[in-house]
């Protein structure tokens, strides 16, 4: 599918600092129209795949943090929400996210650490 594709390159560092904040996407202060990833970042909004718990804020902004390190959590978070055919039914707190991976098999963590997964 081509929103899997769009998950797969996510973190990427490549960005230009100089650009205006896309007002669409204006919702996370840290992506901007003109970077390569703002189109990917805008799928996961209007897929409803970006969890408000992996979402840094800082006082009335929002950092999406494209350039962070990913936790295993944040990774399950991602691959539940996009398990879950209706973008509608996507509002899965991170915890049930881990839940349902580790009983698919798809965590295979023994404990509840949220290593970093890539960094």
């Amino acid at each position: 599918m081509h929103l899997q594709k769009k998950l797969v390159v996510i973190n990427n560092s490549e960005k230009e600092e100089s650009a205006t904040i896309l007002s669409d996407i204006g919702k996370f202060a840290d992506i901007r129209y003109n970077e390569w990833d703002s189109g990917y970042v805008e799928a996961l909004i209007s897929e409803n795949l970006i969890d408000p718990a992996t979402v840094r804020e800082e006082g009335n902004k929002l950092f999406f943090r494209p350039d962070d390190d990913l936790t295993y959590d944040e990774l399950d978070s991602f691959l539940m929400r996009f398990y879950e055919p209706e973008p509608g039914m996507r509002d899965i707190p991170v915890d049930e996210c881990v839940r349902r991976a580790r009983k698919l098999g798809i965590d295979t963590r023994t404990d509840d650490s949220n290593e970093v997964l890539i960094v």
